[in-house]
C-alpha cells in the first residue's frame, strides 16, 4: 500500500511467476492490480472501523491515507502505477477492488471527485469482458453491486444472473 501510495509499486514490487504460466507477459502486468485489490478488500473493514488503542487509530489513519493515494495512482491513466483493467484476470481483481470499496464506504467518501470518476471509468471497462460460466459471473455482479451501492447506473441483470445461478445451480443445501 505504501509503495502504491507513493507511486512506486511497479518500480519496487517483485513479480514472480511459475515456470509454466498461461500468458506470462499478461500475468506480470496484472499482478499489481491483483496485489492491490486483494489487499484493499482484506483490510477494508478495518479501514472503515473506528476506535481502538492510540497505536491502532494512528496506524489505521496511516493506512487510510495510503489507500486514498494508492487508489488515485491505480485508476489514473497518467500515473506510472496505473493498473491494467481490461481482460480476463483484471475482471477478477477489479471485483476485489469493488468489494473493498463496498466494505469501506469511508474510502469512497474520502476520494476526491476526479478519483471517484476514474474509479467508475476503470470499473466500466470491465464490462467488456464476458465472464465464463463459472464463479466468474459473480465477479461481474460484484462490480455492478459497487455501482448499485453508490447510486451509480448499474446493470441489475449481471447481479441477478450471478446470484440466481449460484443459488439454483451451485449452492448445496
Amino acid at each position: 500500500m505504501q509503495n502504491l501510495a507513493n507511486g512506486q509499486l511497479k518500480e519496487t514490487m517483485t513479480v514472480e511467476l511459475p515456470d509454466i504460466s498461461d500468458n506470462p507477459v499478461h500475468r506480470r502486468e496484472v499482478a499489481y492490480l491483483e496485489a492491490f485489490a486483494r489487499t484493499l478488500s482484506g483490510i477494508a473493514p478495518w479501514l472503515n472501523s473506528e476506535g481502538g488503542s492510540d497505536w491502532e487509530v494512528n496506524l489505521r489513519e496511516e493506512y487510510r491515507q495510503w489507500a486514498i493515494r494508492a487508489t488515485e495512482h491505480a485508476v489514473n491513466p497518467e500515473s506510472s502505477d496505473y493498473m491494467v483493467w481490461e481482460g480476463r484476470q483484471p475482471l477478477v481483481d477489479a471485483s476485489f477492488f469493488a468489494l473493498g470499496l463496498i466494505r469501506n464506504p469511508w474510502l469512497w467518501e474520502n476520494l476526491d471527485l476526479e478519483t471517484q470518476k476514474q474509479v467508475v471509468n476503470v470499473l466500466i471497462k470491465t464490462r467488456q469482458t464476458v465472464p465464463v460460466y463459472s464463479n466468474w459471473i459473480l465477479f461481474s455482479g460484484m462490480i455492478e453491486a459497487f455501482f448499485a451501492k453508490y447510486d451509480l447506473p448499474y446493470d441489475p441483470v449481471r447481479i441477478e444472473y450471478g446470484v440466481r445461478t449460484f443459488m439454483e445451480n451451485w449452492y448445496c443445501r
